[in-house]
C-alpha cells in the first residue's frame, strides 16, 4: 500500500501498491477516511456528545480497529456487527471496513433476543462490537452464534467480551494489509421490515462513492458545514448523510438518541449548519418549548425524508425555518439515489402550483433515472398512477442470502421501490401509496396517502394512518388511526365529513380508530403492519 500520501491527495502513481491513483477521485469509501486526514488533519471530524475526534485520529483509530479485528480472525469480506446508539466509535467500526474490507452490519438495538438472533444468524458476523448498554442481549444470543470470533464492548466490559480501548490500544495503526475494493460490499443494512421480515440490502464501494457524491451536489455541501445526525446509524439516511458530509471534509456531529431540546441547544451552541428530520422528528423539534427562543440562524439546510411529510407540517417547517428544506426520497435499495425536492422548489409563485408540488418528492436526481410503469413494464402517461422504478449505479447490490427477493426488486438494473406514484410534466414525483398497502375496496383502488392527506387537512388532525381492513361486502374498506391535536375536539362522523368533501365519497374512512399515539418504527415511519394486526388476526390471508 502506498505511504506517500499527500495534501494534494496525489500518491506515488503505483497502482500494484495504491487504490487511489494520481488525480483520480476516491474509488473506496476508505479512500475519504485518508484523503481527510491528509487534508484537515486537526479539524474535528466526528463530534459526539463526549468526545471530539480529529480527522487525524478518526483514520488512526479505525486502521487500529481494522489491523485489532484481523488479528482475531476477521477477513476481508466478512461481516463485522455494531450493536450501539450513535457514537464516533460506530463510525471508527464502519470506518475500519470501510478501509480494510470488512462488511459493516449496523444492526437496530431495540430488537428482541429473537429477532436480533435472526438477524445475526443471516449475517454471521465474524466479530460483534457492542455498547456496555446491550449486555444482556448479546449474552441472550451468544449461545446460537457460532460465527463470531470476536465480541468487543464499547464503553465499559462485558464477559467474554474484549474492552474496544484495549483492542485499539494494543493494536497498529499501520494501513492494514488488506483493502477494500471498489466493488466489494461495504455494508449490509438490514430494511425495518414493514413488508415481511428484515432483508438485509448489501451496498458496494463504487456505488456509495456515487452515492456520497450525489448528496454533495443535491444538498450544495462545501467544507465548511456541519451536521447534526440524531437518527440512528443503523439506518442508512444517517449513515448516507454522514458519508454526504465527510465526503467534503465536514464535520459530522452525533445525538446518542433524538431530543428534541438537546437537539436545538446542539444547533445553537455548535453553529449547525445541516441537520436531518423526519416528519416525527421534525414535528418534535416544531413543537419544542424551546424552539420560539433558540439562535437556529446558523442552519442553512434541513434534510427531511424515510416517510411522507404532510402537507400542513411541511407548511409550517418553511414558515419556521425559511425556504431551506431539502427532501430525499429512494429507499434503501436504491442507494439514496433517487429524486429531490430542492430548496427552490419549496418555493413558487403560484400558490396551486405549490400547494401540489409540496406534496411531491421532487425530480430526479442528476445520477439517477426515474420511471412510473405500469404492472406489463410500459411507461405511464402524465398523472397516470403506477410503480415508481429507478435506476443509478448506486443502486444495492442484491438482498443478502435473499436471491429470490433481489430477482423481484432489482429488473435489468432498475429498482422497483414497491411504491405507486405519478409524475406531472415538469417531472415531478408523486408517491401515492406502497403498492402492497393499497386498499382495493368494490374492485375499486384506494391509495393511503390521498386519504391520509385529506385527514392532515382539518385542524385538529396530528398524526393520521389508513389502511384497509377486511369487509364482508366490499372484500376491504378504508379505516383511520388518528392522533388528535391536545385540546382538539373533534369526531369520527366530523372527519369523515371532512374527507367526503375533499375526495370522491367511496375513498373516504368508513370508520375511525383515535388513540394517543400511532406506534412508529426506528426510522419514524408509521408502523402499519402493527394497525393492521387486531383488524386481521387469525385470517390466512391479510387481502380480501
Amino acid at each position: 500500500m502506498c505511504s506517500k500520501t499527500h495534501r494534494t491527495g496525489w500518491c506515488c502513481r503505483d497502482s500494484s501498491r495504491c487504490s487511489r491513483q494520481a488525480g483520480y477521485p476516491p474509488v473506496i469509501l476508505g479512500d475519504v477516511i485518508d484523503s481527510n486526514a491528509a487534508l484537515f488533519p486537526d479539524k474535528d471530524g466526528v463530534v459526539d456528545e463526549i468526545e471530539r475526534i480529529s480527522f487525524a485520529a478518526l483514520a488512526d483509530r479505525a486502521k487500529r480497529l481494522a489491523n485489532g479485528l484481523a488479528a482475531r480472525g476477521t477477513g476481508h469480506g466478512d461481516r463485522v456487527a455494531v450493536i450501539a446508539q450513535n457514537c464516533h466509535e460506530y463510525i471508527e467500526v464502519f470506518s475500519a471496513g470501510e478501509i480494510a474490507g470488512y462488511i459493516t452490519a449496523p444492526i437496530n438495538f431495540r430488537l428482541t433476543s429473537v429477532e436480533l438472533s435472526a438477524l445475526l444468524a443471516d449475517c454471521r458476523p465474524s466479530a460483534v462490537i457492542f455498547d456496555h448498554a446491550y449486555k444482556p442481549l448479546i449474552k441472550a444470543v451468544r449461545p446460537v452464534l457460532d460465527s463470531v470470533k470476536a465480541y468487543i464492548c464499547i464503553d465499559g466490559t462485558a464477559a467474554g467480551a474484549e474492552d474496544y480501548e484495549s483492542v485499539l490500544a494494543v493494536s497498529s495503526p499501520a494501513m492494514p494489509r488488506i483493502r477494500a475494493r471498489p466493488d466489494d460490499t461495504a455494508f449490509l443494512i438490514y430494511t425495518s421490515g414493514t413488508t415481511g421480515r428484515p432483508k438485509g440490502v448489501m451496498h458496494s464501494h463504487r456505488g456509495q462513492i456515487l452515492s456520497a457524491l450525489s448528496f454533495c451536489m443535491d444538498g450544495s455541501i462545501d467544507q465548511e458545514d456541519r451536521i447534526l445526525i440524531a437518527n440512528p446509524l443503523f439506518h442508512a439516511g444517517g449513515k448516507w448523510m454522514q458519508l454526504g458530509h465527510h465526503f467534503r471534509g465536514c464535520t459530522v456531529f452525533l445525538q446518542r438518541q433524538f431530543d428534541a431540546g438537546v437537539l436545538l441547544e446542539t444547533i445553537e451552541r455548535e453553529q449547525i449548519t445541516a441537520t436531518l428530520l423526519p416528519a416525527t422528528m421534525m414535528r418534535a423539534v416544531l413543537d419544542h418549548p424551546d424552539f420560539a427562543w433558540r439562535n437556529l440562524s446558523s442552519l442553512r439546510t434541513v434534510y427531511y425524508s424515510a416517510a411522507p411529510t404532510p402537507e400542513p407540517l411541511l407548511r409550517r417547517a418553511l414558515a419556521a425555518f425559511g425556504p431551506i428544506l431539502v427532501q430525499y426520497y429512494g429507499g434503501t435499495e436504491a442507494g439514496g439515489v433517487g429524486t429531490a425536492m430542492l430548496k427552490h422548489h419549496h418555493v413558487h409563485d403560484d400558490a396551486a402550483v405549490l400547494q401540489r408540488r409540496l406534496t411531491s418528492a421532487g425530480q430526479p436526481k442528476p445520477l439517477a433515472k426515474v420511471r412510473i410503469v405500469r404492472d406489463d413494464g410500459s411507461d405511464c402517461k402524465i398523472d397516470e398512477p403506477g410503480e415508481i422504478i429507478i435506476h443509478s449505479d448506486a443502486h444495492m447490490q442484491g438482498y443478502w442470502n435473499n436471491s429470490h427477493a433481489t430477482a423481484e426488486t432489482l429488473k435489468d438494473g432498475w429498482i422497483y421501490t414497491g411504491d405507486v406514484g405519478t409524475r406531472d410534466k415538469d417531472f415531478f414525483v408523486y408517491v401515492i401509496d406502497r403498492k402492497k398497502e393499497m386498499i382495493i375496496s368494490g374492485g375499486a383502488n384506494i391509495y393511503a396517502r390521498e386519504v391520509e392527506d385529506a385527514l392532515h387537512r382539518h385542524s385538529a388532525v396530528l398524526e393520521a394512518a389508513v389502511i384497509g381492513v377486511p369487509d364482508e361486502k366490499w372484500g376491504e374498506t378504508v379505516h383511520a388511526v388518528v392522533a388528535t391535536r391536545p385540546g382538539a375536539a373533534v369526531t369520527a362522523d366530523d372527519l369523515i365529513e371532512h374527507c367526503r368533501s375533499l375526495i370522491a365519497s367511496y375513498k373516504k374512512p368508513t370508520g375511525i380508530t383515535f388513540v394517543s399515539d400511532l406506534p412508529k418504527q426506528e426510522n419514524g415511519k408509521i408502523d402499519k403492519s402493527a394497525l393492521r394486526e387486531p383488524f386481521w388476526a387469525g385470517r390466512e390471508r391479510r387481502v380480501n
